[in-house]
């Protein structure tokens, strides 16, 4: 017992260091985003909407903005962070959106399932650098209903918690998570099949508990997305099988490929579950894995967007993206665990080379996925805003709107008002105030 203890303790000693590595990299490889903080997509409007720290808390339950769901984690923290100096809240919004990036990377390193040194220790840089790699999954907010979806799917392959702590922390987890947004729907299917391969009581309820949480939050849905008549067309079904493949399995090194490939490629995965066949475990987890990569990517095809899109960006594969890279993560500890003594080193210097290969691969053909535009650093808004604060307008009911237009996303400006915030509040233009008044360009001029 000892041994083993040892043993656990050591695994999250690599787990950790693994996650650490995550942080650096990904602090080198965005350090231009990351230390001028700017208001990167939806993060204008959430930052927009939550100014001012008058919204009540149930505003988070009821923001749906232009879509039919809510975004309830996202909008939680946003609305916290309101309360806060406004000119460190955009580098709140990219430390909160870092950390769930690099936890959500990190956290299946912790569950005890993987147990090579080598993958506890790259498993996050490649699912931190290539499973994550869009840049904005690891410096916006909003963004979170992604990183904290997957971060829900993960809490099923914890253990189940011992102390009463680590039960709370749970469950509070698995009730919270599902609010993250539409994609939380997999939690369902996912759930149903993790229940019938495992059959601990306490895990059991905690998962139940996050299937009653899912389920509420589908309540909250306004319109249905869900487009069913797409499995009838075929053309459709041959698109989702050929993204599958070029773009999930293969990662897009080659343009094309033909669908044949992805009957190889589903002999290889039976072929490895063949010979792992003894390691239950294993074909457990890869089969929980598995089916939430193939879900994930049809949910988008059975969507309202499909039809809007017709072509996937990186926002509907990257769970499915993701979830690949875990199941190779895992064949990968599981091969070097059956080589024998004289071969594990080869081996995993082998597995190794190939992991670094796709992320650099992934990196260097993808810069846009690696680097986004600097916006106008959000300095000047957040001190704008603040300086015509504490002109204290209120006090004779004037107000100006201090808008921002510098964010790397096609939606409108942010716009707040500082000041009074009455009906009767008379409007300040910028040629209202003396030559000599600090920012005034960040003014509404009409």
């Amino acid at each position: 017992m000892s041994s083993a203890m040892d043993k656990g303790f050591e695994d999250k000693y690599w787990a950790l260091l693994g996650g650490l590595l995550l942080i650096l990299f990904n602090c080198l490889r965005a350090w231009p985003v990351l230390s001028v903080p700017g208001l990167h997509v939806e993060d204008a409007a959430l930052f927009g909407h939550y100014y001012g720290h008058y919204r009540s808390f149930t505003e988070i339950f009821t923001r749906y903005g232009s879509q039919p769901y809510l975004t309830t984690v996202p909008d939680f923290f946003a609305w916290l962070i309101s309360f806060v100096d406004v000119r460190v809240q955009p580098l709140l919004y990219v430390v909160l959106g870092s950390s769930c990036a690099a936890l959500t990377a990190s956290m299946f390193f912790f569950t005890g399932v993987i147990r090579s040194r080598v993958i506890l220790v790259i498993g996050p840089l490649v699912l931190g650098l290539a499973g994550l790699n869009h840049i904005y999954y690891h410096v916006t907010l909003i963004y979170v209903m992604y990183t904290g979806t997957l971060l829900l799917f993960i809490l099923l392959f914890l253990p189940p918690p011992q102390a009463i702590p680590a039960t709370t922390t749970q469950l509070l987890l698995f009730l919270a998570l599902p609010w993250c947004g539409p994609y939380s729907v997999l939690f369902l299917p996912l759930s149903f099949l993790y229940l019938l391969f495992y059959r601990n009581r306490k895990k059991m309820m905690l998962v139940l508990a996050g299937m009653a949480s899912t389920v509420i939050y589908l309540l909250t849905v306004t319109e249905s997305t869900i487009q069913l008549a797409n499995i009838s067309k075929i053309w459709v079904i041959k698109r989702y099988f050929q993204v599958l493949l070029e773009k999930i399995i293969l990662m897009q090194i080659f343009q094309k490929a033909p669908l044949s490939v992805l009957a190889l490629v589903g002999a290889l995965v039976l072929l490895l579950f063949y010979f792992f066949r003894k390691d239950v475990d294993f074909l457990k987890v890869s089969t929980l894995i598995l089916a939430l990569a193939g879900m994930a990517l049809a949910l988008f095809f059975l969507s309202i967007k499909f039809p809007l899109y017709l072509f996937t960006s990186d926002c509907h594969r990257v769970i499915s993206l993701f979830c690949w890279l875990l199941f190779l993560l895992l064949v990968g500890d599981r091969v070097i665990a059956a080589a024998g003594s004289g071969w594990k080193i080869p081996v995993s210097t082998i597995i190794c080379a190939f992991l670094c290969w796709v992320v650099i691969f992934d990196n260097i053909k993808f810069p846009e996925r690696r680097h986004v535009k600097t916006v106008t650093p959000a300095a000047g808004y957040t001190g704008a805003i603040f300086y015509f604060e504490s002109l204290q307008l209120e006090r004779n009911k004037q107000a100006v709107c201090v808008f921002f237009k510098e964010h790397a996303c096609c939606i409108d400006a942010t716009r707040v008002n500082a000041g009074y915030r009455g009906e009767d509040a008379e409007r300040l233009w910028p040629e209202d105030f003396p030559a000599d008044v600090p920012y005034t360009q960040y003014l509404c001029p009409y």
